[in-house]
């Protein structure tokens, strides 16, 4: 039953893949509960004073986990909001853009009773005060809920084979 589920996911994420943004802004105070697969919003959905900060934030993030000697692979020019999911819970939702931390690996992450398909080994980012969490430690910390989880994997890029007994 979970292949049909995934394979029934995979389907409506490629039928659904092109489909316009449903103009998420960063002002949404909740997400809008997904039934399905929806397109997730541009970066240009988010003002740009939110986007430079994020941009910033996660430089400051990079530095942090690799050190001062990768600053010039870290430059600003070289960081870019990728994809902007929308606002959940309070947290701004991206896949942050940048070469050194792109890889091609397929990853399935079990968070809030769901195996959430990443279909690159980009990560997909909560950010909240200036800090950035995977989904995981996001769900994990309270941060987002399980209805976040649901809304944020069915957007475009991301797959979800649903929880036990759904």
């Amino acid at each position: 039953m979970k292949k049909i589920v995934a394979v029934f996911a995979l389907v409506l994420l490629a039928l659904t893949a092109c489909r316009p943004s449903p103009g998420a802004t960063v002002a949404d105070a909740t997400p809008t509960p997904a039934p399905s697969v929806t397109a997730a919003s541009t970066p240009g959905d988010m003002p740009p004073a939110v986007e430079l900060k994020l941009t910033q934030d996660y430089q400051a993030h990079l530095l942090a986990l690799c050190g001062e000697d990768y600053r010039e692979d870290f430059a600003l020019e070289r960081i870019w909001i990728q994809q902007y999911f929308g606002r959940y819970s309070g947290c701004e939702v991206v896949y942050m853009g940048c070469a050194l931390v792109y890889t091609e690996e397929v990853r399935h992450v079990e968070i809030a009773g769901y195996t959430v398909v990443f279909s690159s080994g980009q990560e997909v980012y909560a950010y909240k005060d200036a800090a950035f969490y995977t989904l995981e430690q996001a769900y994990d910390g309270g941060l987002i809920t399980a209805d976040d989880v649901y809304a944020i994997a069915t957007q475009r890029g991301l797959g979800i084979v649903m929880a036990a007994g759904e």
